[in-house]
């Protein structure tokens, strides 16, 4: 015969399967927390990108300037004055500023700092001449012949 009480053995086989349900939790918890550290590992560093991407896209115009936008090579229009954003790697924003010179490369547009721009032109235009920002007009360059030599 057993020469234990038979509540002592009940208790013995309960304290042994807690041990085991125990363990089992202890690896379940151990899996959870590699699987929380798997997505930290991605986590920072989209973050980080996040910001930086954030960054680059705010612009600042001020009263005189105006940012000449191209999104994916086609004029979309002028921004500014003020804080506004841009699309960073898709639209392409030049500042230009009250003064600033070009050449009329066709009726109504001139290259200005390498971008081709609407432009109003306010007396003659010929194309070839050389131009110069005179204002900026609700989403048009106001522009006018330049008087000075470039040299």
């Amino acid at each position: 015969m057993n020469s234990q009480h038979p509540d002592l053995a009940w208790s013995d086989r309960r304290s042994s399967g807690s041990r085991f349900v125990q363990s089992q939790e202890l690896i379940s918890q151990r899996e959870y927390d590699e699987e929380r550290e798997d997505g930290r590992e991605f986590a920072i560093p989209t973050i980080f990108f996040l910001l930086i991407l954030a960054a680059s896209s705010v612009k600042i115009a001020s009263e005189n300037q105006r940012f000449v936008v191209h999104r994916l090579g086609r004029f979309i229009g002028l921004k500014g004055p003020g804080f506004f954003m841009i699309i960073p790697g898709i639209d392409k924003g030049i500042r230009v500023s009250i003064g600033d010179r070009g050449e009329l490369t066709a009726p109504g547009m001139a290259s200005i700092r390498g971008l081709e721009i609407p432009v109003k032109v306010l007396g003659s235009d010929r194309v070839g001449q050389m131009v110069r920002i005179q204002a900026f007009a609700d989403q048009e360059v106001l522009v006018v012949a330049d008087s000075t030599q470039m040299g």
